[in-house]
């Protein structure tokens, strides 16, 4: 972890454990952990948006609204980030299976 001066022991150890529990090598550990990180922020200060504005109008309004942010959150925020841990799942199983797994394994099984 030369290159990762940065990091104090809280996060070796996150780092580590993540190689660990998901089989990712360093550079996958640190970039799950950096989505993992970046999107409780972005969606606590989403959440903090939707508040503020949560308390202004009448109720049908206030319901719209905040049935509008959750949309925007999911489409905005939510949905790139599991792509891109998805992502790092399947470099995993790559490795792991570079035959392939699932149906594709199956398939060239028969």
């Amino acid at each position: 972890m030369e290159h990762y001066e940065w990091m104090n022991d809280q996060v070796r150890k996150e780092i580590e454990d993540l190689q660990r529990s998901y089989g990712f090598d360093e550079d996958e550990a640190l970039a799950y952990w950096h989505l993992r990180h970046a999107g409780t922020l972005l969606l606590a200060m989403r959440r903090t948006e939707a508040s503020e504005l949560a308390e202004e109008g009448e109720e049908s309004t206030r319901l719209a609204r905040m049935i509008h942010d959750r949309a925007q959150i999911e489409s905005d925020v939510v949905q790139h980030l599991s792509a891109l841990r998805r992502e790092l799942g399947d470099r995993v199983l790559r490795r792991n299976y570079p035959e392939g797994w699932g149906s594709a394994r199956e398939a060239s099984d028969e």
